[in-house]
């Protein structure tokens, strides 16, 4: 228990210390200017709020504030100097040139460190300068207002220029460790993304050029180099609107790169951010399975231990997860020999397994089908501490009814679950059936929390159940009802939609022209009533399903969770001098990305929720910190430079909005007034609570809060 305690803390704790050296050295840079143009400072904190500890020299350290006893004192050494009797010292006056020969006599610092209580970030306290009073001002030549422009700019630009330059270091740091990147190589995509479909410029139209493949290097997005796929994917999601991208691809067999021109779309799977619908590559290796994940039964059952990596398939060696996947799909459902090894290539283990139909689609219907049929929905996964974990839904089982629709397609689903479209009834609960080892399990008032049940969907190729067919289609005029099954094609029994892919494809690629089959298949409807029939299939049907795709199937890779993870390269740099390039790269690389997702923000393709508030960066800095401290490093790094952008924005309370002023002042010859100070500083202040609520909303949300409230 304490283990899993430190394990859970340890990281949290790094995080916070981390950020909160990051506000450290900003106020620093702050501090350090402001004395040296001669600014006095009467409070150097880290956090708001009330003081827990505070240092002061000549008075040591203190619990709560210094500020009560050090007035006292320099009042009261200041009228002992005068020789001013007791009975007279309450009403005495003192003036500031006076406390001040006495702060220099007692040796006091007029500098108050502190630690307050509340670690969200942290001030400087000047003389003449307060941010929620732009009326504060002194007479006192070392007040910050009695100070000229210059040095009240470099004053405040201070504190982003050490951020700056600690956002650097914390990279450097990183890449002397070295730090793993996902490649910027494909590893799958998404049938319905426009990179499935897109055509080189250098073979318009040709078949076997459509759509990116597995294994293809993205070396350039519009002639500019990247180097791993987070640089891709943020490149597609904050490109421009409508704005299509020009990717120079290396591909195997291609002696010089092909350049596929796409425009990023919106898509669910990318959480509504631009997207072009690639996955970065998987790596062979097993994956050691979380705390309440266990390998997918195929693996256990033969044998296979995390850490053991795919090395052949049928004997014929591999080398990169594409590889894998393609000696499994190519065999189109016929079963062929997996070979596992462990690191030290003592240990083998063979797994037997079959490919799992892709189905086939098209840019107009998008949806994985069969002449038509979309197979049933299954549920692939069931998330934790979700609706379905409390429900008792499994991984396997079969959705018959969920509300009023019998057997829901895979695409249907999460409308009739999302009480936004109105499908559900008012109180939100809806019934629903399953189907588990041959038998219906009902559940009564499932109750969605906003709008998911907690679930991932995948189709039932495993099984020959219909959810729905689509009009227009080859199976069209045979009206099938939801739940009917597939039972012969050509008098030839079929058990699931594997074996009608198998045997459709022998047929269509024999195929010279459109051919006609039989379809048995039983109706669900009273009595079950069976039937055979004979249905035409055009020529561009044959091509669809001649061409339809396989996959590697879902047993194979996944159980409660992925068996195989992420490929990654190690970015580290040889020495020092390529440590400091590959940081300036990052430092540039991340403030431009910035500035771009808050363009984003204005023209829609971000929006509010894909933002991260304190809640947000400390959950995802907990993730990446369990990684070691060289990817702790690396974000502290990135929060840095992001902080160097957000800080320096024209916006009132923040350091850019105050530069705003020393330049307004600058070319008036006048501050600007006390009023339109104040006036903006209300308008800042309303923005950043504004943006801090909306994506505390958001963070909470992502972490499943709400969702246990309600």
């Amino acid at each position: 228990m304490l283990s899993s305690l430190l394990d859970n803390f340890g990281p949290t704790l790094a995080i916070i210390l981390g950020f909160g050296f990051i506000i450290f050295v900003h106020e620093l840079g702050h501090f350090l200017v402001a004395k040296a143009v001669g600014i006095k400072c009467t409070q150097f904190a880290i956090g708001f709020g009330q003081s827990l500890l505070t240092f002061r020299k000549g008075l040591g350290w203190r619990v709560g504030t210094t500020e009560k006893e050090y007035d006292k004192k320099l009042r009261e050494h200041a009228l002992q100097k005068r020789n001013v009797s007791d009975k007279d010292k309450d009403e005495a006056q003192v003036t500031d040139a006076q406390i001040e020969e006495a702060r220099v006599e007692l040796g006091y610092g007029e500098t108050e460190y502190r630690l307050n209580w509340m670690p969200l970030g942290g001030y400087v306290k000047m003389l003449g300068q307060e941010d929620m009073d732009p009326a504060a001002m002194s007479d006192d030549p070392r007040s910050f207002n009695r100070k000229p422009v210059w040095a009240r700019a470099c004053v405040i630009s201070a504190g982003v220029v050490m951020n700056l330059i600690f956002g650097l270091v914390f990279f450097v740091i990183a890449f002397l460790a070295g730090v793993e990147f996902p490649p910027a190589i494909v590893g799958q995509t998404d049938p319905a993304g426009v990179a499935a479909v897109s055509y080189p410029n250098e073979h318009p139209d040709d078949p076997a050029y459509k759509g990116l493949q597995p294994g293809d290097r993205i070396v350039s997005i519009d002639d500019k180099p990247v180097t791993d796929m987070m640089q891709v994917a943020i490149k597609v999601a904050l490109a421009n609107p409508d704005t299509a991208l020009n990717m120079a691809i290396e591909r195997d067999g291609e002696d010089a790169p092909l350049h596929y021109v796409m425009t990023p779309k919106v898509s669910e799977q990318s959480q509504q951010l631009l997207s072009i619908g690639i996955q970065p590559p998987m790596s062979l290796e097993v994956l050691e399975p979380g705390k309440k994940g266990t390998l997918p039964p195929l693996l256990a059952e033969a044998g296979v231990k995390p850490g053991m990596s795919v090395v052949a398939v049928d004997g014929k060696p591999v080398t990169r997860f594409d590889q894998f996947e393609k000696g499994v799909t190519d065999a189109m459902g016929e079963q062929v020999t997996v070979a596992f090894a462990s690191k030290d290539d003592k240990e083998h283990i063979y797994v037997y397994a079959k490919a799992s139909p892709r189905l086939t689609f098209t840019e107009e219907n998008p949806i994985p089908n069969l002449m038509g049929m979309i197979p049933a929905t299954r549920i692939q996964r069931v998330m934790a501490e979700s609706v379905a974990s409390e429900l008792g839904l499994q991984p396997g089982d079969i959705i018959t009814n969920l509300g009023s629709t019998q057997y829901p397609s895979i695409d249907k689903v999460p409308q009739i679950v999302n009480p936004a479209n109105g499908s559900v009834s008012q109180d939100g609960a809806l019934s629903m059936k399953v189907l588990r080892d041959g038998k219906i399990i009902a559940m009564d008032s499932v109750q969605p929390r906003n709008g998911m049940l907690g679930i991932a969907m995948d189709l039932a190729v495993d099984h020959a159940v219909i959810s729905r067919v689509l009009p227009d289609s080859p199976l069209a005029e045979l009206k099938l009802t939801p739940g009917s099954v597939i039972k012969s094609l050509n008098e030839n029994p079929v058990n699931n939609f594997a074996e009608l892919q198998i045997g459709l494809q022998k047929l269509c690629k024999q195929a010279n022209g459109p051919i006609e089959v039989f379809i048995g298949y039983e109706m669900n409807v009273k009595d079950n009533p069976t039937f055979v029939r004979k249905i035409s299939l055009d020529q561009q049907s044959v091509e669809l399903i001649a061409n339809a795709n396989w996959s590697l199937p879902s047993e194979l890779i996944t159980g409660s969770e992925l068996a195989f993870g992420q490929q990654k390269i190690l970015v580290q740099a040889n020495d020092p001098m390529e440590a400091i390039g590959l940081g300036i790269t990052k430092t540039h690389q991340f403030m431009v990305q910035t500035y771009i997702t808050i363009a984003r923000l204005f023209q829609g393709t971000v929006q509010a929720k894909h933002l991260r508030g304190p809640v947000g960066i400390l959950d995802e800095g907990r993730r990446i910190a369990r990684q070691g401290w060289p990817y702790l490093m690396f974000f502290l790094g990135l929060i840095s430079v992001n902080l160097v952008v957000i800080n320096f924005l024209p916006i009132p309370i923040v350091d850019g909005g105050l530069m705003v002023f020393l330049i307004v002042e600058k070319i008036k010859g006048s501050p600007v007034s006390a009023r339109v100070q104040t006036a903006a500083m209300v308008v800042g202040l309303v923005l950043i609570a504004s943006i801090f609520l909306i994506t505390l909303f958001y963070d909470v949300s992502r972490l499943g809060f709400f969702s246990k409230l309600f």
